[in-house]
């Protein structure tokens, strides 16, 4: 049930409510730069809970070997790519460096694939894995929804107001 509950929670919710916290830097927490330290605070605490939880899978099955390759070989995959995304960190160009666009683009697809990989395998883990109760879905899939519609909105608010960086300002 460890693993079930810190994959659920890290992987599950804090690392899209991390996701959809730095698109909202604009719209909810200004350019003073808090954004960016809330974002990866949050970020940190979901892959440790990651890594806490691919631990107690490993405790539980006692070995490498398992019947459910597809779940384990997702979740290895999801945990390098969040460490891709850590070492990535070490690289960043600077702000001024004109090479920082790629940079960021990088970080971006590579930290929504792994999140887009985790929901996926938290779904694949509670259907054919663990086979939960009807409940435990539903309100996974419930906090889900309101974590991605709160991200949409801001993104619709962003476009609709200009708040995008990409956009001119309004007047």
């Amino acid at each position: 049930r460890a693993h079930m509950w810190l994959m659920a929670i890290g992987w599950g919710l804090f690392i899209p409510i991390g996701i959809v916290g730095a698109r909202m830097k604009e719209t909810l927490l200004g350019a003073n730069g808090c954004w960016f330290h809330i974002h990866r605070a949050i970020q940190t605490l979901g892959y440790s809970m990651g890594l806490a939880g691919i631990g107690c899978g490993f405790v539980v099955r006692g070995e490498w070997n398992t019947p459910f390759t597809v779940h384990r070989d997702l979740g290895v995959t999801i945990t390098v790519l969040g460490a891709v995304q850590i070492i990535s960190l070490v690289a960043r160009p600077s702000p001024e460096s004109n090479k920082r666009v790629y940079w960021g683009y990088w970080h971006r697809w590579i930290g929504r694939s792994a999140s887009i990989l985790a929901v996926a395998n938290i779904y694949y883990g509670m259907f054919d894995v663990a086979e939960v109760d009807t409940w435990a879905w539903v309100v996974y899939t419930v906090l889900l929804a309101v974590i991605v519609l709160i991200g949409v909105f801001n993104d619709g608010y962003r476009i609709l107001y200009k708040v995008h960086p990409m956009l001119p300002e309004s007047d």
